[in-house]
C-alpha cells in the first residue's frame, strides 16, 4: 500500500474541496484521488491501444514491397542481438 501526503494549495485547494463532501460526489479527498488516478490510467490505456491501432493501420495500408521476407530464426536473432 502507498501512502502519500499531498500539499493542495490555492485554486488546486479550493476545486478538491468542492468536489468531495456535501457539496461534491466524493465523500474524501482519497476516494477523488483514486479516481483520478483511475481516470488517468484508463486515459494511458486508451492512447495505448490508439497508437497500436494506428501502427496496424499503416502496416496494413503498405504496399507489399515496404515488407521483407524473415523466417523465425532471423526474428530470434535480432531479438537476442537487440535485447541479449
Amino acid at each position: 500500500m502507498l501512502k502519500a501526503n499531498v500539499k493542495i494549495t490555492g485554486k488546486l485547494e479550493a476545486f478538491t474541496r468542492h468536489q468531495i463532501g456535501d457539496n461534491g460526489l466524493y465523500e474524501t479527498t482519497s476516494e477523488y484521488l483514486r479516481d483520478l488516478i483511475r481516470q488517468d490510467m484508463k486515459q494511458k490505456e486508451s492512447k495505448a491501444w490508439e497508437d497500436l491501432r494506428e501502427a496496424l493501420l499503416l502496416g496494413m495500408q503498405a504496399s507489399d514491397s515496404a515488407f521483407i521476407d524473415v523466417t523465425a530464426a532471423d526474428v530470434i536473432q535480432r531479438n537476442q542481438t537487440t535485447h541479449g
